[in-house]
C-alpha cells in the first residue's frame, strides 16, 4: 500500500487565521474586518480560494453540529419535551 507522508505541524507555516484563533481562545473578539482580512491573506489574496475554504469550513461546522446533536440525550433538549424536531 502506498502511504503519502504528511508534514510535521512544526513545520508548516504560521497562518494569520492561526493567530486570530490563538486570540479568540484568549477570549478577544476579533471584528469581522481581522477575520475577513486573515481568510484572504491565507489565501494569497485569490478570492476563489478564500470562498472555497469558507464553504470547506462550513461543511464541516455543519457535519460537526449535526454529529454533537446526534450524542446529546434527547432529555436535555429545552422546550421539545424530548421529541426532536
Amino acid at each position: 500500500m502506498f502511504w503519502i507522508s504528511r508534514p510535521r505541524i512544526e513545520t508548516l507555516p504560521e497562518r494569520a487565521s492561526d493567530r486570530l484563533v490563538e486570540r479568540i481562545r484568549r477570549g478577544d473578539n476579533p471584528d469581522m474586518s481581522e477575520v475577513v482580512d486573515a481568510i484572504l491573506v491565507d489565501s494569497g489574496g485569490d478570492a476563489r480560494k478564500a470562498i472555497e475554504s469558507l464553504v470547506t469550513l462550513n461543511r464541516y461546522l455543519m457535519r460537526e453540529n449535526n454529529r454533537l446533536v446526534a450524542a446529546v440525550s434527547p432529555g436535555y433538549m429545552r422546550g421539545s419535551g424530548g421529541h426532536r424536531t
